[in-house]
């Protein structure tokens, strides 16, 4: 089953909250389909991807998008 996973990626301000970038990951592999590791990452579900406001990977889009 397809899924979100988020990537964390610190701020370089301290004062400001942690990035965050969503990709496309099959079943629980921790490896999205861009190639990026996001193992540990939160996880939402593959229909939320339309209306997340955080940035997504335009590369797992893509790909997710040719599969389907």
């Amino acid at each position: 089953m397809d899924k979100m996973r988020a990537r964390h990626t610190p701020s370089a301000d301290p004062h400001k909250p942690a990035g965050v970038e969503w990709h496309v990951v099959h079943d629980d592999k921790a490896v999205a389909l861009c190639g990026v590791n996001v193992e540990g990452g939160s996880e939402r579900p593959i229909a939320d991807w339309a209306t997340v406001t955080d940035p997504r990977c335009r590369h797992c889009g893509d790909a997710y998008s040719n599969e389907a």
